[in-house]
């Protein structure tokens, strides 16, 4: 069992490895040649990193002061409903960022509940649109009938 589970974590990150240095057409597999030109570039997106650690810095503060301020007062106070709410903090355990990722991307789809019930249409819904996007001609300003089509 645990060979079996050794494989499905490891042969993805193998992969990902390998894809990464593969410096030939990236469409080849296997690649046709390795090599470090793709971290060549990776200084140009420090921001991205850095962006990427503020908001886990941010996310972890602000988990360790909810979470202990639930705890404590669940813990030594007599509040009213202390059942349900002690196993609602149990929910993150069992419910994945994958099924957040997906309940996301259902309620903007062009056919998601939460777009047909409110009628508002979803940015999927726009950006897929068969309708022409105005535009206007070079160095002139848009005239009234450079405008989104109505629906």
């Amino acid at each position: 069992m645990g060979g079996a589970a050794a494989v499905l974590v490891l042969y993805p990150i193998f992969y990902l490895i390998q894809a990464s240095l593969s410096v030939g057409d990236p469409q080849a597999r296997p690649p046709e040649a390795y090599g470090l030109d793709n971290y060549a570039g990776l200084p140009r997106y420090a921001h991205i990193f850095w962006n990427t650690v503020l908001v886990a810095v941010i996310a972890t503060v602000f988990a360790i002061v909810l979470g202990f301020a639930m705890g404590w007062t669940l813990s030594r106070a007599n509040v009213p409903g202390r059942e349900a709410l002690e196993q609602m903090m149990a929910l993150p355990y069992y419910v994945t960022p994958l099924m957040g990722a997906l309940a996301w991307s259902l309620i903007g789809s062009p056919s998601g509940d939460f777009s047909i019930r409110s009628g508002a249409p979803s940015a999927a819904m726009a950006i897929s649109s068969t309708s022409p996007l105005p535009t206007a001609s070079p160095g002139s300003w848009p005239s009234s009938r450079d405008r989104w089509p109505s629906s």
